[in-house]
């Protein structure tokens, strides 16, 4: 497991694209971290300014070629964005944390779960796996939904798997849930 915590500055004016401004300085995190780009990736994004603290979304990534706050990056730019996205103040900060887990293969239960799936598949619902039990964690912790959450895809059958629990019950306390 490999977690990051970084700032995300935002800079949410159309002119022409929405964009994160400290982009290149958390590809070099990414890159000083050892991070390997297709593995999957959980994101949690909390609010640093308006409601510090509070936690806003999140989110997952399974692109192969990139880091992941280019999905997020994606997702601010797309016809139907983020929710979060038309909340925030024209620059905003938000706190993030990347998770990625390594090699899905390195879960059995993945692959029983899934036999026939693609790779592509089997991480992806690896990582909406362990995303669902965050997004459910912070519900159960703070009595609500991360504020901008509009869906999460359990798989429980993967939850109770004892090698995913561990890697879950490490990202509640990397994210003191």
């Amino acid at each position: 497991m490999i977690h990051i915590s970084t700032t995300l500055d935002l800079d949410l004016v159309n002119n022409p694209r929405k964009s994160i401004i400290n982009s290149k300085e958390i590809v070099r995190q990414f890159q000083n971290n050892s991070w390997l780009k297709g593995e999957g990736a959980i994101y949690v994004l909390v609010d640093q300014v308006q409601n510090p603290g509070e936690f806003i979304y999140v989110g997952s990534s399974t692109r192969v070629k990139d880091y992941p706050h280019v999905t997020i990056k994606g997702g601010m730019n797309r016809k139907y964005s983020y929710k979060w996205i038309h909340h925030l103040p024209i620059y905003a900060q938000l706190e993030a944390h990347f998770i990625t887990f390594g090699n899905v293969l390195d879960f059995p239960a993945v692959q029983s779960y899934l036999p026939k799936a693609t790779l592509k598949e089997q991480v992806m619902t690896f990582i909406e796996t362990i995303e669902a039990e965050i997004v459910y964690a912070i519900r159960e912790k703070t009595g609500k939904w991360p504020k901008y959450q509009n869906e999460i895809h359990f798989h429980t059958q993967l939850a109770q798997d004892e090698l995913i629990k561990k890697e879950i019950n490490q990202t509640m306390k990397i994210l003191r849930l």
